[in-house]
This record gives structure tokens, C-alpha cells and sequence, in this order.
């Protein structure tokens, strides 16, 4: 048994050696070359003079600098122009596989006296070239998309231009094109109200009505404006169409309640039934509280009243003048009141039973607001609603 412990340890040990070998051995033989090298180059970091790890990374490196070059040939000999953004990452990624291995050169295959084949090549030339001319065929085509006229196309040459800049920061005028896609691809929406409820509304009910805040409705490609610009051809009018304004009755209701309660007030000599005095064990009159019964009479006020706007959003292409959309909208501001005047002495009110009445006691009276008052406030409740509108209708004017 002391002898099994040991050798099982061996082969254990010797298990996981090769386990560690095979890993980037099994990602060179399923072709997945850039794995196979990233994980010989973390062996080798720790142990240059290992040499299967040598061995595993010369050959993953040459197969896949293999690979890339044979990629690049083909599509050159193919001479199709949108190639050249694929020919200018492969020269990069051939540029960034060298620079991995370069920090652990020279590597030595001592069983056969030689250094590892892992050549160096400067790319600079092939990338420069390949990325002007990906970057010239990129803005090429973006021009023509942008004139196509059509907002899908126009996004998606904005889309190129983003990536001309990105590969060649200087490129022609591409910034001012990047300009000039985003107004051309951007889908305009005017925002305005139309009363036809058959009641005056003051100007300031309109302004807050759609006085939304447009930089959280704005999306990549639509912009919500609340007065027209100049010289901007809007694609979509959305219009916000007032259709019932009213005002209920001013609802004012009293209630009368009466209180009454015994409380202490003081104290006297508790007495017989003879009227003698009652005195304690050492002779000493005995006190007692005083009761005394209090009343009050308390006026609870309740007082309501109700602003309620209906309508709804309508959303319409103004190119065809087709009807896109018709949300309804509903918008509402309470006035609901309450407060208690007390005749009496308050403290026949119960702290416990009658806490709301105590309560109500603190509110001041208060007269009830005017229409136009509550009118405004039902309109700041609109425009959540509007704002709720445009948002789930969204994907209709991003089109």
C-alpha cells in the first residue's frame, strides 16, 4: 500500500502534465490557431526554454499567418472593392499576432539545434494601403446611398462614414458628410394642438400642454420639435387634439358633530355619604380628582371639484398625409378638500376615536379654485400622457 501511493501520485502528475500539453494542442489540431497560440505564449511566459510549447507556437503562428495571407490573396485576385475593409483587418490582426510573440524572442528548439521559425514582418505598407483604399471605397459608396435618397440608406451610409473615420480619421470632407446622413436619415416630428373641444383655452394651457421635455423623447433617428424650424422639411405631424374640456360643480358639503367627554379638573376631599370628610390611617383627609363633563361641537367641511381633458394624439405621415396613429389621451386634476372648525373646548375631542377630526382641525379653510386653475393643472397630467404616446408609438416614427 506505501508503495501504490507514490506511483499513483506519479501517473496522477504526469496526467496533468499532459493535459496542460494537449490544451493548446487540441485548439492547433481543430484549427483554432489563435487560441492555440494565446495559451503558448502564457506556458512560455513562465518558461521559455519549454520546448513543446515552442514547437506548439511555431506551428499555430505559421498556420495562421497561412491562413490570413491565403484570405488576403484570394480576395485581391477577386478584386471586388468592398474587400478592402476585410483585407485591412487581416493585415491587422497579422501585425497584432506578431507583436504577441515578438516579447519572447529569440525561442530555441534545442533537439534541433536551430531557432524557432517565427518570422517578423512589417505590415505598415500593405495596412496603409489597404485601409485607404477601404476607406475610399466606404465613402464612395456612402455618397451614393446618401443620394439615393431613402432613410434606411442614408442611415446606413451614415453607419460607413462612421467607420471611414474610424480607419482614416482624416479622410476627404467625411465629417462633414457624417453631418450631413445624420439630418438627411433623422425622421422630423412637429408637435402641436388643436382645440376642438368648443371652449377657449388660454395660450399658457397650449405652451404646457406640449412643453415636453424632447431630449428624453428623442431617439437616434427621430427628433420631436415644438415650433417649426426654418428651411426643415418635417416627416410626421404629431398633434395633440383637445376634443371635451369640463369642470364639475363645486361639490361642498358640511357635517355637524357633537363631542362631549369627562375629564379631570382638579382636585377635592373625598367625602361620605354623610358629607364628613374621609381620612386616611393617619388622620389625613384622603384627595380625590375632580371630574368636570366638557362639550364641543366640530363643523367638518368637505369640499371637491374636478377639471377632466379627453382627446387624443394623432400621428400623421405628412408625405402622403396618411392617419398612422390615434392614441386616446385623458388628463385630470382633483381639488378634493377637507378641514373642522370646533366650537367648545376641543378636549371633549377623544385623542384615539376622533384623531381625524383633530386632524382636520389643523387644515385653514380654503376657498374653492377657479376653473382656469384646475384647468392648468389637468393639463401638466396630458402631457404625461402625451409623453406615454409618442414613446409606445415610437417604432412607427423611427420608419
Amino acid at each position: 500500500m506505501k508503495q501504490f501511493l507514490p506511483l499513483f501520485a506519479l501517473f496522477l502528475l504526469i496526467g496533468l502534465f499532459n493535459q496542460a500539453c494537449s490544451s493548446p494542442k487540441k485548439s492547433l489540431h481543430s484549427g483554432n490557431y489563435a487560441d492555440a497560440i494565446d495559451k503558448s505564449i502564457s506556458k512560455l511566459r513562465r518558461d521559455k526554454t519549454n520546448e513543446k510549447f515552442v514547437l506548439l507556437l511555431e506551428e499555430a503562428y505559421n498556420k495562421a499567418n497561412a491562413r490570413d495571407m491565403e484570405r488576403i490573396v484570394f480576395l485581391k485576385k477577386e478584386g471586388k472593392p468592398d474587400s478592402w475593409s476585410e483585407i485591412y483587418k487581416l493585415f491587422v490582426r497579422l501585425a497584432a499576432r506578431q507583436e504577441k510573440v515578438k516579447p519572447l524572442l529569440p525561442l530555441q528548439v534545442k533537439s534541433e539545434n536551430r531557432a524557432a521559425n517565427l518570422p517578423m514582418t512589417n505590415y505598415s505598407e500593405d495596412m496603409i494601403a489597404a485601409n485607404q483604399k477601404a476607406a475610399e471605397y466606404l465613402y464612395v459608396s456612402s455618397l451614393k446611398l446618401i443620394d439615393s435618397g431613402s432613410k434606411q440608406n442614408i442611415r446606413t451610409a451614415y453607419r460607413q462614414l462612421l467607420e471611414v473615420k474610424r480607419i482614416y480619421t482624416n479622410y476627404k470632407d467625411t465629417d462633414a458628410q457624417i453631418d450631413r446622413a445624420r439630418q438627411l436619415g433623422t425622421n422630423y416630428v412637429l408637435l402641436s394642438v388643436k382645440n376642438n373641444s368648443g371652449l377657449p383655452v388660454p395660450p399658457e394651457f397650449t405652451n404646457q400642454l406640449i412643453n415636453l421635455d424632447t431630449r428624453s423623447l428623442d431617439r437616434e433617428w427621430v427628433q420631436y420639435h415644438l415650433s417649426p424650424a426654418a428651411n426643415l422639411q418635417y416627416d410626421y405631424d404629431a398633434t395633440v387634439n383637445l376634443q371635451n374640456i369640463s369642470v364639475s360643480p363645486e361639490a361642498y358639503r358640511e357635517q355637524q358633530m357633537e363631542r362631549s367627554r369627562e375629564i379631570v379638573d382638579g382636585w377635592v376631599y373625598a367625602q361620605d355619604a354623610k358629607g364628613n370628610f374621609v381620612l386616611d390611617s393617619l388622620g389625613n383627609k384622603i384627595k380625590v380628582d375632580k371630574f368636570v363633563r366638557i362639550n364641543c361641537r366640530v363643523t367638518r367641511v368637505s369640499m371637491r371639484k374636478e377639471a377632466v381633458i379627453s382627446g387624443s394624439l394623432i400621428i400623421t405621415d405628412r408625405y402622403n398625409k396618411q392617419r398612422l396613429a390615434d392614441v386616446p389621451l385623458n388628463g385630470n386634476a382633483l381639488f378634493d378638500y377637507a378641514f373642522a372648525v370646533i366650537s367648545g373646548d376641543s378636549k371633549a375631542l377623544d385623542p384615539h376615536a376622533d384623531r381625524e377630526l383633530i386632524s382636520l382641525c389643523n387644515n385653514p379653510p380654503m376657498s374653492f379654485p377657479p376653473d382656469v386653475e384646475l384647468v392648468m393643472q389637468s393639463a401638466a397630467g396630458l402631457q404625461e400622457a402625451v409623453a406615454g404616446a409618442l414613446h409606445s408609438k415610437k417604432s412607427l416614427l423611427e420608419k
